[in-house]
């Protein structure tokens, strides 16, 4: 697991942000997302995580499950 964050401005109670989310990569074990939070004035916040599946028996890292790729693969297209 891998998690970078990237705070560019200040966000305040009662600011509009977007957040967005976007898979840039899935390998054979892990999925590298793209985290955004925008505001009016520019970006707030980037952010980029790599999540890695593990057996929940041994806790070594697995292949990522195909329904689980297949649902990632549908939504990203």
């Amino acid at each position: 697991m891998h998690l970078k964050a990237d705070f560019r401005a200040i966000s305040r109670m009662g600011d509009r942000v977007t957040l967005s989310l976007d898979v840039d990569r899935v390998g054979s074990r892990s999925i590298t997302l793209h985290l955004s939070c925008d505001g009016a004035d520019g970006p707030r916040m980037t952010m980029q995580q790599v999540l890695v599946t593990t057996s929940l028996d041994t806790h070594h890292a697995i292949e990522i499950p195909a329904d689980l790729r297949d649902a990632i693969a549908r939504h990203n297209h």
